[in-house]
């Protein structure tokens, strides 16, 4: 009855309640407040009894049949019997696992997985105690049948040998190898960069990714020699070891390393002697990551974050209370507890947080119509409830109701460009947000138009969006060349050419941008779009202005170059940001050219020679 009376009660009306009430309140009404009003225990002046659970980890690349028939008997082996919460993923190709054991229960569950005919020889890796009465990762045990328990940008083309990942390096062989390895080698985090950003091993070289998959093309940059010493990490050790098959059987480089169980087996390894470990800050994983104990997938008391709300040093990451953004952000427990910003990442999530609810659904319909504000990239992280959600917000650099406003008296793209844009984003889901927006469209089109360009070309086609956007105003005797080296976007930009009969007017070259540039280095060129590896900017540049490929009236339209605004911090930046950083002030400083720098979504530098 008194449960009921309380969920009844508005946010307010609980805390009347909680200050009034006289005698403790019973551990599932405590649990109930502690999810729903932000606050702690101790916060009312009582405990809720410990319920603690082990931690494991446990993943085999192996061929698996009857995936519906295992399921259900892992459910009610492992979940009803054993009170296993979690989740398990199971493929043909192998299984994937992340659960928690009630501690009086990991003697049965070890042996009664090692029961399994078709798990035998697999390693399971323990981690920390969770007590799940202060924060409940998993309400049951969800076992889900996928098609590969680890994508990889092969799949249904070139299945990898999965035998052949790479040598697997105990904790403590990884620890004494770490100490001894050369300054050629290169080490390298393979998580994703807010996972590596609250914690990493020293020297590490971090991937700038939000996503798993970009992972394949992102750590074969950081490989300058294919006969160098690659040491690799993630959380788990799954990562690792798809990315080594891949390495090794796709890009021909032979020395990789990889720490077997990845961090969860090198911190539990090295628990009984912290001093020694050469991990810094903390291992992000489920049972941590909201959690205020600072010592869970801790070795040391380092923090290498701040606190986005007092810059305080901290490692505890919470959602954006706005449910249109719902950006993973840090924040330290105190401005938690105090509620400041009302949960809200900024200033402006949380204006708009506090607008009526009327006006909030107006914003809400306006992004969703014209992909203005906030873009979710990737399915990962959430308050509460067994999925969870990680979004980031889209690239803006001028206020939103600005951007709003801008959006809505702007020409309306052409129809080709909309289906263009409609089947990017249903094919290439997690990737539709490296296409320029109908707004940037409309500027490139323009330009094209009033500087009379007749002889284009684009660094970075995608999925042909910009090139047919420039196509739009190009006189009939013009012409585009557009580069790309990634085969499965290029493949897509050709069916869009197809679809539209471009005339040939379109010629799409499939190498990368420095041998299309070596190619055409005797060509003049009216307008130049350069939006491709940001890391490679300067060099582009620079190799177009030696070589004099730009028209003497011609201009170059450079992309992303404010990058999310980061480009104005100059502590602890990422290489990419730094890269940006080096290209701006390149341009600034080369007495051969003029550039100007324009806050069009993520930015865009218009240079031309002097």
């Amino acid at each position: 009855n008194l449960m009921l009376l309380v969920r009844k009660l508005n946010k307010n009306q609980r805390r009347f309640f909680r200050t009034n009430h006289k005698t403790p309140l019973p551990c599932h009404v405590l649990r109930y407040m502690m999810a729903h009003d932000n606050i702690s225990p101790t916060d009312l002046g009582q405990s809720v009894p410990k319920k603690e659970y082990q931690y494991y980890s446990f993943y085999q690349y192996r061929n698996l049949n009857a995936l519906e028939s295992l399921r259900h008997e892992l459910l009610y082996s492992l979940g009803k019997r054993l009170s296993i919460r979690g989740r398990i993923y199971i493929a043909k190709e192998g299984v994937n696992a992340q659960i928690v054991v009630p501690v009086n229960n990991t003697d049965r569950f070890e042996e009664k997985i090692k029961s399994y005919p078709i798990f035998r020889g697999m390693k399971i890796f323990s981690g920390d105690i969770v007590d799940l009465s202060r924060e409940n990762p998993f309400k049951k045990l969800h076992i889900r049948i996928r098609p590969l328990v680890f994508d990889d940008p092969d799949y249904q083309l070139n299945k990898l040998n999965m035998g052949d990942t790479g040598e697997p390096l105990s904790p403590q062989e990884w620890h004494r190898r770490l100490k001894q390895r050369s300054p050629n080698s290169v080490l390298i985090d393979c998580r994703n960069y807010y996972e590596s950003e609250i914690g990493r091993f020293q020297g590490a070289e971090r991937l700038q990714i939000d996503k798993h998959l970009d992972a394949f093309s992102e750590v074969k940059e950081l490989i300058k020699d294919p006969q160098q010493d690659v040491y690799m990490y993630c959380t788990g050790g799954i990562r690792c070891e798809k990315l080594g098959a891949y390495l090794k059987q796709k890009c021909n480089i032979k020395n990789i390393r990889r720490l077997d169980g990845g961090i969860n087996n090198y911190i539990n390894h090295f628990k009984s002697h912290p001093e020694e470990a050469l991990w810094e800050g903390r291992n992000f994983v489920f049972d941590g990551r909201l959690l205020e104990d600072t010592k869970q997938g801790k070795l040391n008391e380092k923090i290498l974050t701040n606190c986005s709300t007092c810059t305080e040093a901290s490692d505890s990451f919470q959602n954006c209370k706005l449910d249109m953004c719902n950006k993973l952000f840090i924040q330290c427990p105190t401005c938690k507890r105090k509620n400041m910003r009302n949960g809200a990442c900024s200033e402006e999530c949380e204006r708009i947080l506090n607008l009526p609810q009327e006006e909030r659904k107006i914003i809400k319909e306006k992004r969703d119509r014209k992909q203005v504000g906030y873009r979710s990239r990737s399915n990962l992280l959430s308050t509460h409830g067994t999925q969870r959600f990680y979004s980031i917000q889209s690239p803006r650099i001028t206020h939103m109701d600005i951007d709003n406003y801008c959006q809505e008296y702007t020409t309306k793209q052409s129809y080709i460009l909309e289906d263009v844009e409609n089947k990017t984003k249903k094919i290439l889901p997690k990737r539709y947000h490296n296409m320029i927006g109908a707004y940037q469209s409309q500027f490139l089109s323009t330009i094209v138009k009033i500087s009379n360009a007749r002889h284009i070309l684009e660094i970075g086609t995608f999925t042909g969006y910009s090139a047919l956007a420039m196509l739009e105003n190009l006189p009939k005797d013009g012409s585009i060349i557009t580069c790309e080296k990634n085969m499965e976007v290029a493949e897509q930009a050709i069916n869009n050419f197809k679809t539209f009969d471009v005339d040939n007017r379109i010629s799409l070259k499939l190498a990368p941008a420095m041998d299309t540039l070596s190619d055409l280095r005797t060509r003049k060129f009216d307008l130049i779009f350069i939006d491709a590896d940001k890391r490679k900017y300067m060099e582009y540049y620079q190799y177009i202005i030696d070589n004099n490929m730009l028209a003497t009236n011609g201009t170059i339209i450079v992309d992303n170059v404010l990058w999310k605004g980061k480009v104005i911090h100059n502590d602890d930046v990422d290489k990419q940001t730094a890269a940006l950083q080096q290209f701006n002030r390149l341009v600034q400083d080369d007495p051969r050219t003029k550039q100007i720098l324009l806050p069009i979504r993520d930015g865009v530098s218009m240079i031309s020679l002097k």
